[in-house]
């Protein structure tokens, strides 16, 4: 049975301040295929996107990746999922990846080994 709750403002907003300190200096690792349980075995990797300094900020109960960042691929074929990990390594949110329609949007999910993949403004909502 899925059960549904929404976050009001005092508990959500201090887990969203958490997220966005988290990703400070942090990095995506972004790979193809299915998208593992939490924290499961990862796959191939194809990406990874260093966030730097002052990456997300809060904006209406969502926790928005300003984007801009770019990565190269060391893999060719399709990017489908990504990793983000906190600046000292561990693993803190998997979501879907495509140009439109998921939790982050990239600017081109195909691609070969040496091509650019470049973060566009992502939101992650807390409900």
């Amino acid at each position: 049975v899925l059960m549904r709750i929404d976050l009001l403002p005092a508990i959500r907003d201090p887990i969203l301040l958490v997220i966005i300190d988290a990703l400070d200096e942090g990095r995506i690792e972004m790979y193809g295929g299915a998208m593992p349980a939490p924290g499961g075995p990862a796959g191939a990797l194809q990406v990874v996107i260093a966030l730097g300094a002052g990456p997300a900020v809060e904006n209406e109960g969502a926790a928005i990746l300003v984007g801009g960042q770019v990565g190269v691929r060391v893999a060719d074929g399709a990017i489908t999922w990504a990793r983000l990990f906190d600046s000292d390594g561990v693993a803190i949110i998997d979501m879907d990846v495509a140009p439109s329609g998921a939790v982050m949007s990239i600017s081109d999910p195909e691609g070969v080994i040496g091509g650019t993949v470049t973060l566009n403004p992502s939101s992650v909502a807390v409900a």
